[in-house]
């Protein structure tokens, strides 16, 4: 007979037959009830066999037949258990520290930001120290070892990770106060946080400075030319991460190489061969005289100084330096200010109006690196849009400034021309997405500045020649780089948030007053770099640029709302209690959600749903064991703390998979994982473990 079976036409209107007779008992009735029981083998065979029941009640007030069903039920054979069960009613068992999104009112929803936090807790010790009292610590974006310490409790994949593309997961991030943490590589710095972030201390993500003083000609102790010809200018600075480098020096007789260009992350709608990102590099200075040719360089000579210098005819010919890159500004031009072929009487104002030979005698003004414009924003998220790197400063161009004729008729000088100094490096870019809130206090700094170019500036050497090593023309300022805050909360800011740009080098001499001369002056110098660029994108209602905190430069940030998903996010509890004294016996987790509106069940136990685990469904569960004080929710020994586990059951692929039931602890923790990338809206409604005491 099919089930369910209409029993109208015996006389039992509104009655259904839902099970099969297989056996049948008669029961008293005591206070409107019945009891049944029946033994069962204790087979383990037995487990999660179904049986189902109805009862027919006699009824005298049920006319004619004098008898009505009952509703069915369906058992399943299984072991007495309890459970701990998590209906979201509040966010009491809510790891806020550690996660994102909110419970309430019976729902767990996952928030916009945060990521995984497949890393644990950040612990700045993952990095390099630097100084004996381990306050400055570097950390790679291209090569970071990141080690897992069950102990520590949240790295959820339960082993050391190398990051080489510059993105961190973490759970929580707190940087102490006067702990350096120094970003290298060729990677932008981009730290995902799935709950707060805490920053006391400082973030450096800057351009490398050159400090050195450079040679522009080699000589060797008898004033000899010193080979090989022609000599390549000063290297160029590293950018920060994520950012572009400087501009070589030029080489003898030659130009000085532009820097990098803003670097943009990969596939950005900016990118390609003829992207608005291209000339933001500053440009390399030029040489000067153009024609490069020794033998038609003119001398001079110089009037008489306070600071002895030999009576011969110098050139006079001075490039400008290199200039600085570009980005949320142009970079400033490089200039060749001075050369000396003016001077004037004393008491005249300074700095004099050069005479026509200063223009045949100097090179060019060199065009800056141009702006990035970031409007109008195309189609794609804050956080690729604005991660831009800094543009280097350009390289500093070749010329004769101050070669002696005395030298180069005496040995016929080949070098004659010297080569420039280096373009410093672009600020790095740094991006932090926050799950919870972001906290900085009044002295952190983050800092993603453009490096600077050395100062060139020489005093007359005790050779005999005046400038035996030459003097070389300046390079250009990086620009600094980005710095982009979002925040699924809000965001309190007080520390410094600093884009400043590098500065130019700068080639100067002075020499002092003497008879009815004021000046002999030659002055020439890099470009700066344009400043970076600061973004805040939070939850705050009415955003303003005062929430910035100390903004450095002033102009160089804006703010607005945050509405940004990321693909993976994840919220934590808090430890729960099972009341057992010892470990029970842990036999399976069920989660209830609700998938584009519709009940799903996952579970460990395949009689009961579908494992949660990526990249198969949009949920990944993890728990995890630790021995729980009774009534208190903290643990006995954090020592003892296991790693996160997959399965709660004996339900793995191998006899040997760990579980939390193995972990053999009496409290426990869990983690759920969105992928967003299934396009899918995830509600959670419960999340039950079930235990055997």
């Amino acid at each position: 007979m099919p089930l369910p079976a209409d029993l109208g036409v015996i006389g039992m209107p509104g009655c259904f037959l839902y099970c099969d007779v297989r056996r049948q008992e008669t029961l008293g009735i005591n206070n409107f009830r019945a009891f049944w029981s029946i033994e069962i083998p204790r087979d383990p065979s037995w487990v999660g066999r179904e049986f189902y029941q109805q009862a027919i009640v006699l009824d005298e007030t049920v006319p004619d037949i004098g008898v009505v069903m009952s509703d069915a039920m369906q058992g399943i054979v299984g072991p007495n258990l309890k459970s701990v069960d998590e209906t979201f009613i509040d966010d009491l068992m809510l790891d806020k520290d550690r996660s994102t999104g909110s419970w309430g009112g019976g729902m767990g929803v996952f928030g916009l930001q945060g990521g995984d936090g497949r890393l644990g807790t950040f612990d700045y010790t993952d990095g390099v120290p630097l100084d004996v009292n381990q306050t400055v610590w570097e950390w790679r974006t291209d090569g970071q070892l990141i080690v897992s310490d069950e102990q520590v409790s949240n790295n959820w994949m339960n082993q050391d990770q190398s990051v080489g593309d510059g993105i961190f997961h973490f759970t929580d991030f707190l940087l102490p106060e006067g702990i350096t943490l120094i970003f290298k590589g060729a990677n932008p710095v981009r730290i995902f946080v799935r709950g707060k972030c805490d920053i006391r201390g400082s973030i450096l993500a800057n351009g490398t400075d050159i400090t050195d003083l450079w040679d522009g000609k080699k000589f060797d102790v008898g004033g000899q030319p010193a080979p090989p010809l022609p000599q390549p200018g000063q290297p160029g600075s590293a950018g920060g991460p994520g950012a572009g480098a400087g501009g070589q020096g030029a080489s003898t007789w030659s130009v000085g190489s532009p820097g990098s260009d803003v670097v943009l992350l990969q596939g950005h709608v900016y990118g390609g061969p003829s992207g608005p990102q291209l000339l933001t590099g500053g440009r390399g200075g030029p040489v000067v005289p153009a024609h490069g040719d020794p033998s038609q360089v003119d001398f001079t000579t110089p009037p008489p100084t306070a600071i002895p210098v030999p009576q011969d005819k110098y050139s006079q010919y001075t490039a400008g330096g290199g200039s600085g890159g570009g980005f949320l500004n142009p970079g400033q031009e490089g200039l060749a200010i001075q050369n000396g072929t003016k001077t004037v009487p004393l008491g005249t104002v300074y700095p004099p109006v050069p005479d026509p030979d200063f223009f045949h005698q100097s090179g060019p003004v060199v065009p800056p690196g141009v702006a990035l414009d970031f409007l109008p924003r195309p189609s794609m998220e804050s956080s690729d849009h604005y991660v831009v790197g800094g543009s280097g400063g350009g390289g500093g161009g070749s010329h004769a400034l101050f070669a002696r004729q005395e030298i180069w008729t005496a040995i016929k000088d080949p070098i004659l021309f010297s080569s420039g100094a280096g373009g410093a490096g672009g600020g790095g870019a740094v991006a932090l997405r926050i799950g919870s809130s972001l906290t900085t206090e009044s002295l952190s700094l983050i800092q993603a500045r453009g490096g600077s170019a050395a100062d060139q500036t020489k005093l007359p050497e005790d050779t005999g020649t005046a400038f035996p090593s030459g003097i070389a023309a300046p390079g250009g300022g990086g620009s600094g780089g980005s710095i982009i805050l979002l925040v699924d909360g809000f965001a309190d800011l007080q520390g410094t948030l600093d884009v400043s740009p590098g500065s130019g080098g700068v080639a100067r001499l002075d020499l002092p007053p003497v008879e009815q001369y004021s000046k002999y002056v030659y002055h020439t110098r890099g470009g700066d770099g344009s400043m970076g660029y600061v973004r805040l994108e939070s939850q705050d209602p009415s955003p303003s640029t005062a929430l910035l905190g100390q903004l450095m430069p002033t102009g160089s940030g804006e703010v607005g709302q945050v509405t940004e998903e990321w693909p993976l996010v994840a919220f934590q509890s808090r430890w729960y209690e099972t009341n057992q004294i010892f470990a029970p016996e842990y036999h399976r987790y069920e989660i209830e959600a609700e998938i584009d509106g519709a009940t799903e069940i996952f579970s460990d136990d395949p009689s009961y749903g579908v494992l949660a685990q990526h990249p198969d469904t949009p949920l990944a569960f993890y728990a995890q064991a630790a021995d729980i004080v009774p009534g208190s929710g903290q643990i006995l020994l954090p020592e003892e703390v296991r790693g996160w586990r997959q399965f709660v059951g004996q339900f793995g692929p191998f006899p040997n998979t760990p579980t939390l039931n193995l972990d053999n602890k009496n409290g426990f923790r869990w983690v759920l994982i969105l992928d967003r990338s299934f396009g899918v809206d995830v509600v959670i409604k419960r999340v039950s473990i079930f235990f055997k005491p």
